[in-house]
């Protein structure tokens, strides 16, 4: 599947919902979803069909983001760790593909908000702690 580029319209750390075009493009159509990096702040876009992990992860206490090489994926990706402490956490991995803005390399964890988006606009919020490592843990995850 070829993914067609979109357009992401900020008004300052916000998407403006009407004007970005991600929830009417292929990715959002084929479920797939999109980080979006901007100044301090990760902003989480979901397709419609993704909606109902929304209150999985409001459930979080914890967020962790890290980027690094996916096994799961064959490839660089970035994995959201929900509650990471937890027996049981919310994990999604997303090929670098996916992501925009990749904050540049880390040598030790940052602070970071994450901002959970649909078409509605923002959902969810939450503080989140994003670093780097040569690869991502590889046991049973979610990827999209």
């Amino acid at each position: 599947m070829k993914l067609e580029p979109f357009e992401i319209f900020n008004i300052g750390n916000d998407i403006d919902c009407v004007r970005t075009q991600y929830w009417k493009s292929n990715w959002a159509a084929n479920n797939v979803w999109h980080l979006s990096f901007l100044n301090d702040n990760a902003r989480l876009l979901l397709p419609k069909s993704a909606e109902r992990h929304i209150r999985e992860m409001m459930d979080s206490k914890e967020i962790s983001i890290t980027r690094g090489y996916s096994n799961i994926l064959s490839s660089p990706g970035v994995e959201i760790l929900f509650d990471f402490e937890l027996m049981s956490p919310f994990f999604i991995q997303l090929r670098e593909i996916q992501c925009l803005g990749l904050p540049k390399n880390f040598t030790s964890k940052q602070p970071m908000n994450l901002f959970i988006w649909t078409k509605r606009g923002n959902v969810a919020n939450f503080y989140a702690m994003y670093s780097q490592v040569e690869e991502l843990p590889s046991s049973n995850r979610i990827s999209y």
